[in-house]
Parts: structure tokens; sequence; C-alpha cells
């Protein structure tokens, strides 16, 4: 028994010895240990260990171990890995857990690719025994992907910029990056502008290719429109399912300046449009990059209307405080277009901004039928001339809108003075003008209507004589008495120089007139009856003359008043014979019962050799006085009755009735009035 246990200890400590050694040259030879109670024995190692690539794992073999008991089932084996030969890790695969004594190799499937170690480990009861560790192996793992997976971060790039590198992996469910085969991604983008450049930023593309046994490809994205594009990868196969990412552009440096329609970049440049006069519209200086992406809403260092026509004019355009937008205002009817300016970048103006009239307000007396004209401004019309208006309508602007109809009584003169009339305005037939012509001096208005807007008229419209063509008497046709005294001159005789229309128009110089009558008698006089005269001077800056008349010649006779150059004036004056005295006849002898009796009256020429001649009737009262005025009537009346003298002799006829009808004798005379020369007959 001493004997035994001193074998045991030789042994234990001869296994301890080569448990040192071991550790001395591990590398290269592992041992087993162990005890028991029977004889001494040795676990072997189960070298050597080989690991070789195989598909997607490493194939794993060692040496047979024998079982010390001679029972081969308690003999296991296990299989361990490592990347650094220093940390070990359970294999997997068929590698797997504890082994049987019968298997002496393994496939191992590492979760990823990469260069690992192996080591096998025998046991037999408590005792294992390890062998020497393998060389390493590059294992290639494939995991099979389900999905495509951007791993690079969002990106943030300027318009027309390229961004970073972007990197798209695939991998399984799990998110193991995956390797088998290689996959072909598609590359898109939501934005119509963006594309896609390789990873060197040397060409562009539309799809990678990740490699079999690789799990990444990478690639580049550029855009010139701003925004939040998104980038998409998608499996050429379609077999994984696709990835986005939302990259961000920004705008880059400003380029130009626009003239839009919104403060936000959201508008467009102002478009041409029409603005009616009165109403308005607000612009914004909007920059913007090479691309056209919006930068901001700038101050622009000047507001302007760079081409303008019709009544537009600069005022209708006013910038607001901060310079970052104006206002127009349509006032005339025009056209212009916007321009915002700023220093380094490129203007662009609106389109044409065109003013179109608004609704009519105001109906005016214009110069022109088609708006071009003004209000008819105050002016002279000369006597004889004319001057035709029109009736125009035009919005609260004073834009034209149309020569358009008054009422039916729509023209009219206001404000009328001196010799016009309303005569002098003639309407047109359409209404829609109407002609002012001058006659007598004086002025006016020229006013029209229409219902519903408000009237202008003209200006006042004064006419004016025009130039000297005539002499006109302006004082009237006188009667007067043949003789030769003083007594028998003409009251004050005027003589005037007018314009064809009747208006007094002064002489420009001292003027003679010259006098003259169709009476060889006729004799004219200055006013003061001091001398003949045969012609008069009208002076310069007046327009008329004044003379008398006097003539020996009974009748009708014409005064001519002459300048050559001029129209003659004439007037026909009208000269009575000169007082004579009347004779009659008076009948006598015995009165019948309505006996009628003839009474002749006579009248003599005048002291002038003139025959009774008178312009209008004489009327001489014929009386009868009888001795008994009871008894008798005479024409109707008791006791006179009338006879009219133009030119002598006249007579009239007396009725004489008797009362009782018996036939009488009597005396009677005649009385003859007015007041001639009496030369009474008594019978």
């Amino acid at each position: 028994m001493i004997a035994r246990r001193r074998r045991l200890t030789v042994a234990a400590s001869a296994m301890l010895i080569i448990g040192f050694a071991v550790a001395a040259w591990a590398y290269f030879t592992a041992v087993g240990t162990g005890s028991g109670d029977a004889t001494t024995t040795t676990l072997a190692s189960p070298a050597p260990v080989t690991a070789s690539a195989s598909g997607t794992g490493a194939a794993v073999s060692w040496g047979s171990v024998a079982s010390p008991s001679g029972n081969a089932a308690e003999v296991s084996y296990t299989v361990t890995r490592s990347t650094d030969a220093s940390t070990w890790v359970a294999a997997g695969g068929t590698c797997a857990g504890t082994l049987g004594s019968a298997t002496t190799s393994c496939t191992d499937s590492p979760a990823s690719s990469g260069d690992y170690y192996y080591r096998v480990t025998a046991a037999f009861r408590s005792w294992t025994s390890q062998a020497q560790t393998s060389g390493t192996v590059h294992v290639t793992v494939c995991v099979t992907a389900t999905k495509l997976v951007f791993t690079s971060s969002a990106q943030t790039f300027a318009a027309g910029s390229t961004s970073g590198v972007i990197t798209v992996q695939r991998q399984n469910a799990s998110g193991t990056p995956g390797t088998c085969g290689a996959t072909t991604v598609d590359l898109s983008s939501s934005s119509g502008a963006g594309s896609f450049r390789d990873a060197g930023n040397t060409a562009t593309i539309t799809s990678v290719v990740i490699p079999g046994g690789s799990s990444d490809a990478t690639f580049r994205y550029t855009d010139t429109v701003a925004g939040t594009p998104s980038v998409t990868t998608t499996d050429h196969a379609a077999v994984l399912t696709q990835a986005s990412q939302t990259q961000t552009v920004t705008a880059g440096i400003a380029a130009v300046i626009r003239v839009e329609t919104a403060a936000n970049g959201s508008g467009t440049v102002v478009p041409a449009q029409n603005v009616i006069a009165g109403s308005s519209i607000t612009v914004y200086s909007i920059s913007r990059d090479t691309y056209g992406n919006f930068v901001s809403n700038v101050a622009a260092d000047t507001w302007s209307l760079p081409s303008k026509t019709g009544g537009v004019v600069d005022g209708d355009l006013v910038a607001a405080g901060n310079l970052k937008s104006a206002t127009f205002t349509g006032h005339h009817v025009g056209t212009a277009t916007i321009r915002a300016a700023k220093s380094g970048l490129v203007s662009t103006d609106s389109g044409t901004i065109t003013v179109v009239a608004g609704t009519a307000t105001q109906l005016r007396v214009e110069t022109a039928a088609n708006g071009s004209g003004t209000v008819v401004p105050a002016q002279n019309v000369t006597a004889g001339s004319s001057i035709t208006v029109y009736s125009i309508s035009r919005d609260a602007q004073g834009n034209f809108l149309a020569n358009v109809a008054t009422d039916a009584a729509g023209w009219s003169l206001t404000n009328v003075a001196g010799g016009v009339v309303s005569g002098d305005l003639v309407a047109a037939g359409d209404l829609k003008s109407a002609t002012f012509t001058g006659h007598l001096v004086g002025s006016a208005k020229i006013h029209a209507v229409k219902g519903g807007l408000t009237s202008t008229d003209s200006g006042t419209i004064t006419v004016v004589a025009g130039s000297a063509t005539k002499y006109v008497f302006t004082t009237a046709a006188q009667t007067l008495t043949a003789g030769n005294a003083s007594a028998q001159l003409s009251s004050t005789i005027t003589v005037q120089l007018q314009d064809a229309g009747g208006n007094p128009v002064n002489a420009a110089s001292n003027t003679s007139v010259g006098l003259s009558s169709t009476a060889a008698p006729g004799v004219f006089r200055d006013t003061a009856d001091s001398a003949t005269i045969t012609s008069i001077t009208m002076t310069g800056g007046t327009n008329s003359v004044t003379f008398k008349y006097r003539s020996t010649l009974a009748g009708s006779q014409t005064l001519t008043a002459h300048t050559a150059g001029l129209t003659d004036g004439t007037q026909a004056e009208f000269v009575n014979s000169a007082p004579v005295s009347l004779s009659w006849n008076c009948p006598s002898g015995t009165v019948g019962k309505t006996q009628t009796i003839t009474v002749t009256i006579s009248v003599p020429a005048d002291a002038f050799g003139n025959a009774f001649t008178r312009n209008t009737a004489l009327a001489v009262t014929v009386s009868l006085t009888v001795n008994d005025n009871s008894q008798y009537t005479v024409g109707g009346s008791t006791t006179s009755t009338t006879v009219n003298i133009t030119t002598g002799p006249a007579t009239n006829t007396f009725t004489l009735v008797t009362a009782s009808g018996s036939k009488r004798t009597r005396q009677f005379m005649h009385r003859l009035e007015p007041a001639l020369r009496r030369q009474p007959t008594p019978r």
C-alpha cells in the first residue's frame, strides 16, 4: 500500500513537471492532467489543430484522443476561437457545445468576417487536455442581407456643391452587415435637379455596386435646388428593402436680385399685369443664388421705374422704409417695369405693369375726342369763328374712358354775359361734341351733362371782335323837315366801325370817313353845327364818329359812310316837306234832307318847291258849325271828322241829315286842325 502511494506521488510529480514544461512551450504542445485510482496514465492532447476557410465559415479539425479508461464515450471535445489568441470564445456552427469523442472536425460560423485562431480542448472526466492553438485563418462570413441602410449621417451643403461621402450598407434584420454576393444599388432623388457623383467626385453616376464579401458602397450627391430632397437607394434586383435619407441643400451665395410677388421667396418675378387706376400692388426685393434659390428678402439700394410710358411717373412707386419692398399705385394710364437694384447683384425687373382706366366718374368738356386733349381752357374766340368741344368721360384719376354722348339736353352755356346767347352753342347729332360760334362780344362757359357723372365745364370762352369789315349806322333813321336852318338839323347820327359779326372794332389809327347823300341838297354838319363837312376822322383806338344832317329836298335820301377797303355804312333818312297853308272849298245853298256835301282840301308846294311830302299821313280834323246844331249830324258825329293827308289835295265827304227830314238853308264853315297856316273861306 505504501509502495502504491509512493508510485502515485512520483507520477503526480512527474505530471507537474510536465505541466510546467507545457507552460513553457504551450504554443507548440499541450498535455492533459488528472488523478485516478488506477495506475498512473495521461490524457493525450487532441493535436494537431488545423483550421481553414470553408464557404462562409472555418473548417476545424484535430487529432483523436484515446480514453484512459478505455471507454471512448468518456472523452469529449470543445472548440473555441479568438481574434488575438488571448481572449477566447466558444465556436459556433457545428463546433458549438460539447462534441463526442468520435468527432474530430467541425465547421465554425463566425458572425462576421475576419482572421481567427482556433483551439480544441479534450476532456476525460475531470481531466482536460488542450491542444496547441491553430494558425490564423481568414474567414469571410456571408451574412444574408434583407435591407439597405444609410450608415452615414444626413448632410447639409450648398446648392451647386457636392455633399461629403454618403455610405449605404446592406444588413440583415438584426442590423448585421450583409456580405453575400454583389448588389447593384440604384440611386434616385426626390429633387428633379439632383444628381449623384462617385466617391471621388470624378463622374456622374446613377448606381453603385456593393461587391461580394463587402457590405458597403459610397457615393456623393449634388443638387441645384435648395430644400430637403430625399435620396433613395434601391436594390436593382428588388430583393432588399430600399432606404431613404433626407439631405439639406441650402441656397448658395446671392447672385441676383429680383422683383417678386412674395417676401418669403415663395413667389415669382412679378408678371406683366394690368393695374386699375387708383389701385396698388406691393412687390418685394428677393435675392437668389445662381440657381434661383431664395436667399433673403433683401434691402435694395434703390427702387425705380426704368421704362415708363404714358402717364406713369416715378412718384407712382414708393419704397418701404426698410427698402425691402415697394408699392406701385396706378394713377394715369401708361406702362412701366419695376426694378430693385443692389450692389454686386444682377437685377431682374418685373414684367410690364400697365395702368388701365377705372370706372367713369366725371364728364369733362375737352379739346379732343380721343382723350388726348385737356379741359377746354379759357380763351378768346374771334367773332365769326368757332371751336368744337367734346364730352369726355374719365375715371377718378383723370384717365380717358370714352368720347361719350351727353344726356338729351346735355349741352348748354353757363355764366353767359354780353352778347353771347344759348344759340351760339350747337350740339352734334350724336351728342358727343358741340360747336360754339362767336357772334357778339360776350362770354360764357360750356357745360356738358351725363347722369351719374360729375361735370367739369370749360374755361371762360370770351367772344372778341374780329377784324373791321364795315361801317354801321347805330342810331335810328330819322324823319326831318326840309329846311336849311339849325332847326331843321337831325339829331346826332352815329356811324360805328364793326367786324362781320356786328361787334365794334377800334380803328388801328386815325381813319377818314367820307360822308355822302343821295340828295344833292343834303348837307352834313359837325355835331356843334359849326361847319359843313364831307368827311370826318375816326380817331385811332375809337370805333365811331358822329355828325348831323339836313336837307331842303323832301323825300327819302340815303346817307353813306365810306372808307376804302370797308363795306359802306348806309341809312335812309326821310325829309318831310316844309309847312304850308291849306285851302279848301266850302259849298253853299239849300241843305236838303240827307244831302251829301263834298269838301276838298288843297295843299300847295313848300318854300323849297317840294310838293306836300310826308313819310306818314297828316291827320286833319274838319269841324262843322251850323245854325241849328241839334238838327244835323255830320259823318256820324255832330261836329267833326278827320281827313288823313299824304299828298294833296284831299277830299272828305260829309253827310248832313236834318232831324225833321225837311230841307233847310243854312250857312256853315270848316275849321282845319292841327294848326297849319289857316286860310278859311267863309260862306
